[in-house]
């Protein structure tokens, strides 16, 4: 935590350095301020806390702008995205040409702090050189204590990390270094001696856990810098605008990690997720005709080591935790010995499955289990996500790129759809409405030209994706058939078609389905039972309808039953083999 000596320097400070530059405004612009995790405790009410002091004494607001890594701090500080920045003595010293020192805070009455080499307290290391073959807790590659000493230690001692650890990550932040050695995630770390000695007096059972066998010498502490030539009186505001539409760009796909597996999406450290990502994003090209979006990978302090989640737009959509050092063994139902292990769900499929060591791998497959490690987990998760969130994921800009590849080879069929036929907008609803029922839209060709055809008759892009699902019914129903090539399904009975079909209500140029909830809930009944009594065959659940009614019974089950596929009569090919393994009926 800041000390109130070292708010009030930074103050003074901050008040001669920043008043000098300001232009005479009657509304001034926000002071951003960038920030990486150094506030060990209750971060938000702090920061809150303290822009709101610091604005008092300013005169203009102060934003502050935080992000995880030095090294992302100090690229928006000389971009000019951020007008000040707390950073480690490390990057200053590299960039000081670029660079003007505005303060340099106080703890305990001295402008200077060590690095201090932790271990767990209840392990045997005496001293860095005990650490040998472990697990070792970086900061931050660009920190003084957390990374620049340590290394330096190692040196001494004749030795490189890669060679003298068996293993070592990035935290990307001084707290969880202590927390990692702490927990046991690492037999030893290096962190900010302030924090550690702060943490000590906040949260004391925190830092009994572990122990200090080395401390560095005195470094100057990490101080406040602006850019060069903002900090320059004879240069105004206006010369440098201020670029808030870097601000507005919002990443379609990402994944946020916890810092336990940073080292997973780290190649520098062997991780192997990326390159799973970029075989995904390759693999869904294939399958399903589209490119999806490069994936943002970021850490997220906030998770729990092991933890990770999905996000779309800024959304969570789904998320998932790992226990760190373990694999996930899942039970095809052929297993010879049942083991013991954790138990769990894997995060995907919500499938029933045990934690187990790595060192029972081996055991685990012999009896008869499918054992994958977390990269694999992860991988799976995310290949989940894009097949249920596929149409959120195609803009109308990828249906143009789309249609521009089309065009390279058909450019006839292109022009003959759009723009006069059907609007992109239109286009783009009826491919998301095929990825939703993860119908491919690799034979674009076809649907583009089917579209042509019936584009005269009616603009609903929803009629329209019924008549691209007949054309493209064989490659739609070729992923349910089985190794035979039969087609297992569900039908309904004339009564209950007749009831979803004099439940459509038409309106102007739409249709939907209206039903008395009473009905609907027993109609769902109804067809879950039915389901119910054919699962133990493991096929997929496929029920056949007439097409009228085809989308709106789609939409029905949608919002309780999505893995249920529906089918019409108008789907089936000459070719198909058909294998009736039930009626769904409903009580007159």
């Amino acid at each position: 935590m800041i000390s109130t000596s070292r708010r009030a320097f930074l103050t003074a400070t901050l008040a001669a350095a920043c008043g000098r530059s300001l232009p005479a405004l009657a509304d001034p612009p926000p002071l951003r301020f960038g920030i990486t995790p150094v506030i060990p405790d209750d971060r938000a009410r702090f920061l809150n806390a303290w822009s709101v002091w610091l604005a008092g004494q300013l005169g203009r607001p102060v934003v502050f702008v935080e992000r995880p890594r030095y090294r992302e701090i100090l690229d928006l500080l000389l971009r000019g995205q951020i007008d000040l920045a707390w950073i480690c003595g490390y990057p200053y010293v590299q960039h000081r040409a670029s660079l003007t020192l505005l303060a340099v805070p106080r703890f305990r009455d001295q402008t200077l702090y060590q690095s201090y080499l932790i271990v767990a307290a209840d392990g045997t290391a005496r001293s860095l050189a005990d650490l040998e073959g472990g697990l070792f807790a970086w900061a931050d590659p660009d920190s003084n204590s957390g990374w620049l000493y340590p290394n330096y230690a190692l040196v001494q001692l004749q030795e490189r990390p890669k060679v003298f650890f068996a293993r070592t990550f990035f935290t990307w932040a001084h707290r969880k270094v202590l927390e990692a050695v702490a927990a046991g995630l690492a037999q030893g770390g290096a962190v900010d001696g302030y924090v550690w000695e702060t943490v000590q007096r906040l949260q004391p059972n925190l830092t009994e856990k572990t122990r200090i066998v080395e401390k560095s010498p005195e470094f100057g502490f990490p101080p406040l810098v602006a850019r060069r030539e903002a900090a320059e009186p004879q240069k105004s505001a206006a010369a440098h605008p201020e670029q808030i539409e870097s601000l507005l760009h919002l990443d379609l796909l990402e994944l946020e990690v916890g810092y336990g597996l940073i080292p997973l999406v780290d190649e520098e450290q062997q991780g192997n997720l990326l390159e799973r990502i970029r075989s995904i994003r390759r693999q869904f090209a294939l399958e399903m005709g589209f490119i999806v979006s490069p994936l943002r990978v970021r850490d997220n302090l906030q998770l729990k080591p092991g933890e990770y989640r999905f996000l779309i737009k800024n959304n969570e959509v789904a998320r998932g935790e790992m226990m760190l050092g373990y694999c996930l063994a899942l039970n095809p139902g052929e297993v010879k010995n049942v083991i013991e292990g954790i138990p769990t769900q894997e995060p995907a499929f919500q499938l029933p499955a045990l934690w187990i060591s790595e060192k029972r791998k081996d055991e685990a497959q012999f009896a008869g289990y499918t054992v994958v490690d977390i990269s694999t987990i992860i991988a799976t998760h995310l290949t989940e996500v894009i097949r249920s969130h596929a149409q959120e994921l195609l803009s109308r800009q990828d249906v143009q790129k789309l249609l521009d590849h089309l065009a390279q080879s058909y450019p006839k069929s292109v022009d003959e759809l759009t723009p006069n036929l059907l609007s992109l907008g239109v286009i783009q609803r009826v491919l998301q409405n095929l990825l939703k029922e993860r119908v491919s839209i690799r034979d674009l060709l076809t649907i583009v030209e089917t579209l042509a055809d019936y584009g005269p008759i009616t603009k609903d892009p929803d009629i329209l994706t019924e008549y691209v699902r007949q054309k493209l019914a064989r490659s739609i129903l070729k992923q349910y058939e089985t190794l035979e090539g039969v087609l297992p399904l569900v039908t309904l009975d004339q009564h209950l078609e007749d009831i979803l079909r004099e439940g459509i209500q038409k309106m102007d140029q739409t249709a939907y389905l209206s039903l008395e909830p009473s009905l609907a809930q027993r109609i769902l009944i109804s067809i879950n039972q039915t389901l119910e009594k054919i699962v133990h065959l493991n096929y997929q659940p496929i029920i056949l309808c007439s097409p009228p009614i085809r989308r709106h019974l789609k939409k029905l089950l949608d919002r309780f039953m999505p893995q249920v596929v529906v089918i019409s009569h108008n789907e089936l090919t000459a070719q198909s083999k058909i294998q009736s393994l039930g009626t769904v009926t409903i009580n007159q």
